[in-house]
């Protein structure tokens, strides 16, 4: 018996099942207690993996991507949405429920979620671990967080509450657009003398 961090993942804008599981593939979620002592980074209290083929989900996996039943094709089909599903070992002090800081690691690269979840509330699971074909199940009055997952394609996420984006992923994305720019070069860097 335990208490677990579950976030419900969703894209940003309506995509089809097959792209949604692009943005899962390699996808590791890291999620983060912040608090009055670790008010900026937080403390890590756990992380999820997507592994292995969305259907069935792979017993390994702590993100399950969602599927139903199509009764016209007599098969289970995937949708855009996954939960994520993480042990929660409550600290000795907690007010109401943890505020989350969440990361997103994919493919060396790290994306912050945009804004912080404050007071979440960890949900209760009696037994072992639950299966990852059961993470579906869970209620949504009872997930901890909705988050959106940025695509693989996004180079950077731009935080929502007006604070500057992390300035390493925002030179590689400018520097990635640039390089495909048929018209300049940038050779070791940006050129400063462009305005």
């Amino acid at each position: 018996m335990a208490n677990y961090i579950v976030l419900r993942l969703t894209p940003p804008n309506a995509v089809d099942a097959t792209t949604f599981t692009n943005y899962l593939t390699g996808l590791t979620v890291k999620v983060y207690d912040v608090s009055f002592g670790q008010p900026v980074d937080g403390t890590l209290i756990g992380s999820a993996a997507f592994v292995g083929a969305p259907l069935p989900p792979d017993a390994a996996t702590r993100i399950a991507q969602h599927n139903h039943f199509d009764a016209a094709l007599l098969t289970f089909v995937l949708d855009s949405v996954a939960t994520a599903v993480i042990l929660y070992p409550p600290p000795a002090n907690e007010y109401v429920g943890p505020d989350l800081r969440i990361e997103f690691h994919r493919g060396g690269q790290t994306l912050f979620a945009s804004r912080i979840y404050y007071d979440v509330k960890p949900k209760f699971i009696g037994g072992s671990f639950p299966a990852s074909n059961t993470f579906q199940q869970i209620v949504d009055s009872e997930v901890s967080a909705f988050v959106s997952l940025p695509p693989p394609t996004q180079p950077f996420d731009l935080p929502g509450d007006g604070t500057p984006p992390n300035y390493d992923q925002l030179l590689a994305a400018m520097q990635a657009v640039l390089a495909k720019d048929p018209g300049r070069s940038i050779r070791g860097g940006l050129d400063p003398s462009v305005v």
